[in-house]
């Protein structure tokens, strides 16, 4: 039958939306005015899908340096240490340092379990019902000293280029009345956006 299939096809310009997709690493610079998609039928192009003029793509974003896996020890603290639900102790600052290009807006989130309390950002103890695992308490994570909300994206600033140090923290949180001594332990997932 071919296409179109009444067999004519008026000829003239469409316009039509795109959407770049990033697939791959991605730098800054200029997409041509020249065809990017073309229907052939019969060996003969009878749809084709081009730029009327240059796009200019800059790369706004950042890159992690060092690990992307961190580890925050937060140490062994004394259960009598703890004076009742929304207590806390052992905080530990941590950094994550990005190297960006100027203006890119940076953006967070961090992702978890949450402890159930009413407190933000206290995460859940990873394996709660084995016999080495302590009750009672969470991690919570903080950024410049607040409490952060999990799952929700927090805007971080609007980057200049060059090295940025971004100062988070962990610490316990007493989450039950009651406290029972054991491992601690919490995770996190973090995700970075730019916009």
């Amino acid at each position: 039958d071919g296409w179109p299939a009444n067999g004519a096809m008026a000829a003239g310009k469409e316009q039509v939306s795109l959407r770049l997709v990033v697939t791959g690493p991605l730098a800054s610079g200029v997409l041509g005015a020249e065809i990017l998609a073309q229907r052939s039928v019969n060996g003969k192009p009878v749809l084709q899908i081009a730029l009327q003029k240059p796009v200019a793509i800059t790369r706004l974003a950042c890159e992690l340096q060092g690990s992307r896996h961190r580890t925050v020890a937060l140490g062994e603290v004394a259960r009598s240490d703890f004076h009742g639900v929304g207590s806390t102790r052992g905080e530990q600052p941590f950094l994550l340092d990005l190297a960006c290009d100027a203006g890119a807006r940076v953006n967070i989130q961090f992702d978890g379990i949450a402890a159930g309390s009413d407190a933000p950002g206290v995460l859940a103890l990873v394996r709660p019902d084995a016999q080495t695992s302590a009750r009672g308490v969470g991690v919570q994570l903080l950024y410049r000293g607040a409490p952060l909300a999990l799952g929700e994206r927090l805007p971080l600033e609007t980057a200049p280029q060059g090295l940025r140090s971004y100062p988070f923290s962990a610490r316990y949180y007493q989450t039950q009345p009651q406290i029972a001594a054991g491992e601690a332990n919490a995770v996190a997932t973090f995700s970075l956006t730019y916009q």
